[in-house]
């Protein structure tokens, strides 16, 4: 019997990660997105593929577009790699009768997508996190602006990434938008918090639950970024750090975790104690970074929703080999020439230096052509959007309950 399973949002890279993962221990891989031109529908290692409707615009006809492809293909699992994860959790009891499905339960997804209550709960198992306070919070009761070290941050209370996140430098800046209610991206005061900034580097842990059991981890130190001030990691080297483990650890097997989870970590320069400072409650952006060290992940998820056990990976796993997700690393290497205050101790010369012990996202001289239909997508998004930093064709937005 032929091995199969179906990866959605295959335009993303995290998509073609485990595409490649897959197919290399010789499963038949069906990708799916909602996008013709995405990246992994060109892989030689994606056997076919299915247009889906845009899942945040059409939520139920998604979820029927699974249903129906699943019953057409009977792959034997489903992935999810991005945002998505949140429908399929959403609708897990139903789609779990055509498919086997390793995603956390959706309200275990909101608990830590509200960083607010992500927080609390961290405070109360002794994990450290930065000080924090909700946007209403301060605009009722002004006088806890004395309780922060500047800068702060201004973050949503929801989202990931870097977005809507804003440095504050002072108290009377700060004052005058909570006063003002002068917000990112125009929206309410509510959608925000407002946290201590930690001077220091990040560093992440991706690790795999299993019915709350810890299966497997891996940690990295993000080397570029885009945003260059901070955000999605475009080079990366594996790091061993049980603390990160540890701490992300004691989180899931509280809230008895089941699937994959990232959490970023801000580690203080002066202290040396790690911040937790976010949680994706899905895969995550350098996924290909604990695939080349040995921690694939895609194969132990796709074992364990089978109900199949597995040989937990390494402790001590490779930390010969970085990744580097090349067209993420040019739009940083751009960023770096227009905003020469934003460099910090970058170097225009590590941009083109290229090590044997390097591996690609996005690249594979054997399997090219997803690399470019990369490239083609984002060119139709920014023509059609007049912008080089176009919005996705389909995204979480809003508040989630």
């Amino acid at each position: 019997m032929i091995m199969s399973i179906l990866i959605t949002n295959a335009k993303n890279r995290i998509a073609y990660a485990v595409t490649r993962s897959l197919a290399a221990k010789g499963v038949e891989v069906i990708t799916a997105d909602s996008v013709r031109t995405a990246m992994s529908f060109y892989s030689r290692h994606s056997s076919r593929h299915f247009i889906y409707p845009a899942p945040f615009q059409h939520e139920q006809e998604f979820i029927k577009s699974l249903i129906d492809n699943c019953i057409k293909f009977k792959p034997e699992v489903l992935i999810p790699v991005y945002e998505e994860t949140f429908l399929i959790a959403k609708h897990k009891k139903v789609l779990q009768d055509y498919v086997n499905i390793l995603v956390p339960d959706y309200e275990q997804i909101l608990m830590v997508h509200n960083k607010a209550r992500l927080y609390e709960t961290c405070a109360q198992l002794g994990i450290p996190v930065p000080k924090s306070s909700r946007v209403p919070d301060l605009q009722t009761d002004l006088s806890l602006l004395e309780l922060f070290k500047f800068p702060v941050l201004l973050k949503p209370n929801q989202g990931g990434g870097a977005w809507g996140i804003e440095m504050v430098e002072g108290r009377d800046e700060l004052l005058n938008i909570l006063v003002q209610g002068n917000f990112p991206h125009g929206l309410p005061g509510e959608r925000f918090l407002v946290q201590e900034k930690i001077a220091g580097t990040v560093s992440c842990c991706g690790m795999l639950m299993y019915e709350g059991k810890y299966q497997a981890g891996h940690c990295y130190r993000q080397l570029r970024e885009t945003p260059i001030t901070g955000g999605t990691a475009t080079y990366r080297e594996s790091i061993l750090n049980p603390q990160l483990i540890s701490q992300l650890r004691k989180l899931l097997e509280h809230l008895h975790w089941n699937g994959p989870c990232h959490a970023d970590f801000m580690v203080e320069e002066e202290t040396g104690i790690s911040y937790l400072i976010d949680v994706n409650p899905r895969l995550w952006g350098s996924l290909f970074q604990g695939i080349i060290a040995g921690v694939d992940f895609p194969f132990l998820i796709y074992k364990l929703a089978k109900g199949e056990e597995i040989n937990p990976p390494p402790i001590e796993y490779d930390t010969t080999f970085r990744s580097r997700w090349l067209w993420g690393d040019a739009k940083c290497f751009l960023e770096y020439l227009s905003k020469p205050e934003s460099r910090g101790k970058m170097r225009l010369k590590d941009f083109f230096v290229f090590r044997s012990t390097d591996r690609y996202d996005d690249f594979q001289l054997s399997d090219p052509l997803p690399f470019f239909a990369w490239l083609a997508d984002y060119l139709h998004k920014s023509l059609k959007q007049r912008t080089l930093s176009p919005t996705p064709h389909d995204t979480l937005a809003g508040i989630w309950e």
